[in-house]
């Protein structure tokens, strides 16, 4: 795996945070965004796409909040 920039790091700890508290359940861009102080869906989607090219995160095409942690403590089994 990569090192991540800021933006990205910050968004990967408030998916892990967030799917611990609502039971595996990823969130939303508009929760992501919100969040995380992004001015958009479209920047959270540049930062998802880092994210899963750098191989922190695996995206499940065309599935609503289908987002899994690859890797380290917080991979889902």
């Amino acid at each position: 795996m990569f090192s991540l920039t800021e933006k990205q790091a910050g968004v990967k700890a408030f998916i892990v945070k967030y799917m611990a508290d609502h039971g595996g359940l990823a969130p939303n861009y508009a929760e992501i965004a919100a969040a995380t102080g992004q001015k958009s869906k479209g920047g959270v989607h540049r930062i998802l796409i880092g994210l899963e090219e750098r191989g922190h995160i695996r995206r499940i095409k065309g599935a609503a909040r289908a987002i899994e942690i690859i890797g380290g403590e917080h991979a889902q089994r």
